[in-house]
């Protein structure tokens, strides 16, 4: 995992300066933003790490990367307590919950503008990540985008892109833009599906979208807004090879991310990883299916023979 063993030392530097803007808020949200950040420490790579995945091919400089990396840091922690609020709308403390949410809001704007003078078509960037994370958490289940408008479940996370847009204005390289734009949606579909796959039984139970789910009721004929039940969904992934073919859209993006003229190991690395594990566990399920019925068969063929 050279996409996460090169970085070490400077996560540990990032993730050491959060805590420590964390340990100045207020007193009744310290313990609690530090608690958020030691439990987002060992996920979510992607949102601190990607500047210096990136910082070859957009010319930025190690310190600008790090910079970019802490702002990442309170960026996820921002939208992470957001998404705990809209999926626990009940739960008793959403309050000092959103308040820790604003003050990291605070925290990765106040680097942002550290980096970027206020005429910075950046601000357009930001702008416009925001407004795609809002029309995707408000909109995914009515327009099922996993298999309408698939590039959009990447916008749940559209934040993360800011920096790698960052990097690229910094280094002077905005003319690959596109590219490094279209290079993250695609990473960012395929951690979505992986996410998905692992979250989908909770999903299930609390009427959240989900794109294996999405993914099953389209094997099944079923419209998008159709109930399942989990032994439904079970039976799609075990009987009916449902991460086979969710699997193999995993592999395709990983074919496009190729093509394109951004030069990163260690992107490819990463999704390259979070394919393999989709395509590993596909395959598991299919071999002890196999084994299940060999079994089954030879069990069968023995009691003939008596």
């Amino acid at each position: 995992m050279e996409w996460f063993d090169d970085y070490k030392q400077e996560m540990e530097a990032i993730f050491a300066e959060a805590a420590c803007l964390i340990s100045s808020f207020p007193a009744p949200l310290q313990e609690m933003g530090l608690h958020y950040l030691e439990k987002f420490e060992s996920n979510n790579y992607i949102c601190y790490l990607l500047p210096f995945w990136l910082q070859e091919a957009t010319g930025a400089k190690r310190g600008e990367c790090r910079r970019l990396g802490l702002a990442g840091v309170f960026m996820m922690l921002h939208y992470c307590l957001l998404d705990n609020v809209m999926d626990n709308p009940q739960h008793g403390g959403r309050h000092k919950t959103l308040a820790l949410g604003h003050l990291c809001y605070i925290e990765y704007e106040r680097v942002y503008r550290e980096l970027f003078p206020a005429f910075s078509p950046f601000w357009h960037a930001f702008s416009r990540c925001s407004a795609e994370w809002a029309e995707a958490v408000s909109m995914e289940q009515e327009k099922d985008f996993f298999l309408n408008e698939r590039l959009k479940i990447a916008h749940k996370a559209s934040p993360v892109k800011l920096s790698a847009v960052g990097a690229a204005y910094l280094g002077g390289t905005e003319h690959l833009l596109t590219d490094i734009t279209d290079a993250i949606e695609i990473v960012l579909v395929t951690l979505q599906m992986s996410d998905d796959a692992e979250d989908w039984e909770k999903d299930l139970r609390e009427g959240s979208y989900n794109s294996l789910l999405s993914w099953v009721r389209s094997m099944m004929n079923r419209p998008s807004d159709a109930p399942l039940t989990p032994d439904e969904v079970s039976q799609a992934i075990t009987v009916s090879d449902a991460l086979q073919g969710y699997a193999a859209i995993a592999a395709e993006n990983h074919a496009r991310l190729q093509r394109l003229s951004v030069s990163s190991p260690h992107l490819l690395a990463f999704h390259q990883a979070m394919v393999d594990s989709l395509r590993q566990e596909a395959e598991y399920i299919y071999e002890e299916r196999n084994k299940l019925m060999s079994g089954g068969f030879s069990y069968i063929l023995s009691n003939l023979a008596k």
